[in-house]
């Protein structure tokens, strides 16, 4: 028990987001994180209107984690009282502003792109 960090140690390595600039390392970091902490999936994948309560619970620490590493100015155009416990909607709108601006905007075109599935004929 005495080696385990604490959630506040750990996320002490990982930088505040504030901006453009240290974007691509934040996003790095941050994705490494929440893939430990088993969150990325939540963060990643739309939970729908009416999430399970293990799945809210997710969210909150996934947003709770998210809204404690953005520097204070963005944090007013990315998290409001609507998504405030959403960690969801947080991570995509970071993805939204900051990723378009980076090849890592690429690279989620791409994946999105990968998970489509074509359901239908290729016969006229």
């Amino acid at each position: 028990m005495a080696n385990e960090m604490t959630l506040k140690e750990q996320l002490a390595n990982i930088p505040k987001l504030i901006g453009d600039d240290n974007y691509p390392m934040w996003h790095k970091r941050m994705r490494a994180f929440l893939r430990h902490k088993e969150l990325f999936d939540v963060v990643t994948n739309d939970p729908g209107p009416n999430p399970a309560a293990r799945v809210k619970k997710q969210l909150s620490e996934a947003a709770n984690i998210l809204v404690n590493k953005i520097d204070d100015k963005l944090c007013t155009s990315i998290v409001t009282d609507d998504n405030d416990n959403n960690g969801y909607i947080i991570w995509t709108r970071i993805l939204d502003i900051h990723a378009r601006r980076t090849g890592l905007r690429l690279n989620c075109a791409l994946s999105t792109l990968h998970k489509i599935r074509y359901e239908g004929s290729l016969k006229p």
